[in-house]
């Protein structure tokens, strides 16, 4: 469990228990493999946007926030499963799709615990995909019919 000064309930309302247990495995999670989160952040809730980084007290310019070990980033050369490992390092493939074959990979384990019953149910990441939302909306994600209003925006040619 983690620390009461890591999770602050906001004015607006409490979290969710489900998504407060979530939070709490996530972060058990995330320090067991070496992550860190600086003293004076904590992590509050909104109904209007779930959870979200606040500091306590001034942070000087460069100071770390978050620490996140290599080992838990989700990238090209973390994709080490099965014949997807062989896939990604033998191929040109764009690091983009690498990471979407390796993210669909680990999603799939979700809710379905390991065979050998040790460690968490949906694979190596399975406390990141139950902290996510079940359902979101960002302009790179919408229909070019929605668009419209991002024109000319950095949100447009990201989007592209």
């Amino acid at each position: 469990m983690m620390a009461m000064t890591d999770r602050a309930d906001t004015p607006d309302g409490q979290a969710p228990p489900e998504r407060v247990a979530a939070l709490d495995a996530l972060l058990a999670w995330f320090r067991a493999r070496g992550g860190e989160l600086h003293p004076n952040v904590e992590i509050r809730w909104s109904p209007t946007s779930g959870w979200g980084l606040w500091t306590t007290a001034p942070l000087p310019p460069g100071t770390a926030v978050i620490t996140v070990p290599e080992r838990l980033f989700l990238w090209k050369p973390s994709a080490s499963v099965g014949g997807l490992q062989q896939l990604l390092v033998d191929a040109p493939v764009n690091p983009w799709v690498a990471l979407l074959l390796q993210v669909l990979h680990e999603r799939g384990k979700a809710g379905h615990p390991p065979a050998d019953g040790k460690g968490p149910a949906g694979g190596t990441w399975g406390p990141y995909w139950a902290i996510l939302p079940d359902e979101f909306s960002q302009p790179n994600f919408w229909v070019r019919a929605r668009r419209p209003g991002t024109t000319g925006t950095l949100t447009a040619r990201s989007c592209s």
